[in-house]
């Protein structure tokens, strides 16, 4: 009967929610990126900081960043240039590290870019009318650190694919898939088998938790990911590329 397609179909939407719920949480399955307009209690509009801050913890940072990043690590396995660095250098750990300190100065780069170009548009958008936001300073540039710190984390990883697979394509997939919300089909896997919630251990779900109202105990659990993941993808993948044949 149509009560019973009804029950049926309510009972195998729950099953894929149980995991997360018996563990007393909500489990998140939004796909995409997100920057909520920062509007204040009062409904007046809040400050370029607050716009700024939004708009660099959705993520949509990583997106432009993840295909240059893996086009730059990947882009001379095509070529002799790797072969003939790799013959003048002491190690190719430097050539590996020298790439990623050029990786961090490019996403510092682009972040300033982004936040020239996001100040300008809002000024234009507001016709003026915008406050700069100088009165969350405090809580700004200690967390901003944190999620730039997170992005660092997340570049890490993707280059760390590139490296082991030595496909741009495979690092560029799994660096969107990852940056647009699919590793939750992860997480609820993990907590249906195992009991076991492992999102707050993952990147993207530490970037959208930092705002500028979060704790210190949410900023300091951030920061701690952010430092263990730039330590372990970064030692995998020195060593890979350490041990492999560049040719």
């Amino acid at each position: 009967t149509e009560n019973e397609g009804y029950d049926e179909d309510s009972e195998k939407k729950s099953d894929a929610y149980n995991a997360g719920y018996e563990l007393g949480q909500e489990v998140s399955m939004n796909f995409g990126i997100y920057s909520n307009q920062p509007i204040r209690p009062d409904g007046t509009v809040s400050s370029y900081i607050a716009y700024l801050y939004e708009d660099i913890s959705s993520g949509i940072l990583l997106i432009f960043m993840t295909i240059a990043i893996v086009l730059f690590f990947n882009r001379e396995q095509n070529s002799g240039f790797v072969k003939n660095i790799a013959a003048k250098s002491v190690s190719r750990a430097s050539i590996y590290f020298s790439k990623f300190i050029s990786m961090i100065l490019y996403m510092l780069f682009t972040f300033v870019v982004i936040a020239v170009a996001e100040y300008i548009a809002l000024m234009a958008y507001y016709h003026g009318d915008l406050t700069f936001g100088m009165d969350v300073m405090d809580e700004f540039l200690p967390k901003i650190l944190v999620i730039i710190l997170l992005h660092i984390a997340f570049l890490s990883g993707v280059v760390m694919v590139t490296t082991l697979t030595k496909s741009s394509t495979m690092g560029i997939t799994i660096g969107m898939l990852a940056n647009t919300g699919f590793s939750s089909f992860i997480v609820l896997f993990v907590r249906a088998k195992f009991d076991f919630d492992i999102s707050e251990y993952l990147i993207n779900y530490n970037l959208t938790r930092v705002n500028l109202d979060s704790g210190s105990d949410v900023v300091n659990h951030a920061l701690l990911v952010g430092i263990i993941t730039i330590i372990v993808y970064n030692v995998i993948g020195c060593t890979w590329f350490s041990k492999r044949d560049i040719a």
